[in-house]
């Protein structure tokens, strides 16, 4: 276990969990049993900064192989899920409101305590992202749910909850509300909202200017109220 307190001091969350997984026969056992897995489990295998939605694989003699997506958090309780630039994400979406939403993104920039979606834009902002709310939840958490585990680990408790990620999907709720700053809830646990700050190396753009990263649009998990709310669908934990 000492390869992975070395990890967990170096802040290497990957790294922990893929050193730390295999010294657990009932967390393995779970996920065997969860995707009907026949084999043992092999190793586990850091994905790489190029993967989609994957930091570690874990490997099984069978042949098969269960993705794991893992974010650690704090005392703050959020953990960013996923972000891109406004003209990525209508591309992706293939949403005609690139120029509506720069105006919004570019109005919270100029004033941080103005909401991202007034009232006025709020019926116009579930018109447009309703219809495709499931498939950008689905973007920002998983590249192929029918193999993948969500993780989630607690910096404090030093402790790794373990999700079926088809799980996730289907109870993470699909309802738009909008919080007291303007930004969109999606269910209980997602949020859409500006990125915000001032971004590593972009200190000689201005703020106002859709190309600074603060601009980018951002989906953050609240993560406290999700291991509250989805208690019932953990399917393993451990502490290191």
């Amino acid at each position: 276990m000492n390869r992975a307190r070395n990890a967990y001091r170096g802040r290497n969350i990957e790294l922990l969990f893929r050193n730390s997984v295999g010294d657990h026969p009932s967390v393995i056992r779970e996920v065997q049993r969860a995707y009907g897995l026949r084999g043992n489990y092999r190793t586990g295998i850091s994905s790489g900064i190029h993967s989609e939605k994957r930091d570690v694989t874990l490997e099984f003699t069978d042949g098969r192989n269960i993705d794991a997506n893992i974010k650690s958090y704090g005392v703050m309780g959020y953990n960013q899920l996923t972000r891109t630039s406004i003209d990525a994400f209508c591309n992706k979406f293939n949403l005609e409101c690139r120029d509506w939403l720069k105006r919004l993104f570019i109005n919270k920039a100029r004033d941080v305590h103005r909401k991202l979606f007034p009232e006025s834009e709020q019926n116009r902002a579930i018109e447009i992202f309703r219809p495709r709310i499931r498939e950008m939840v689905k973007w920002s958490l998983s590249a192929r749910a029918s193999r993948e585990i969500l993780v989630l680990f607690d910096n404090d408790q030093e402790l790794f909850r373990i999700y079926k990620m088809s799980d996730v999907l289907n109870h993470v709720g699909y309802d738009i509300e909008f919080t007291r700053q303007g930004n969109m809830k999606i269910g209980k646990y997602i949020v859409f909202q500006r990125k915000g700050g001032n971004g590593r190396g972009s200190e000689h753009i201005r703020k106002d200017d859709i190309r600074h990263p603060g601009n980018n649009v951002q989906f953050k998990m609240k993560v406290f109220e999700f291991v509250d709310g989805m208690s019932r669908y953990l399917l393993s934990e451990y502490q290191v």
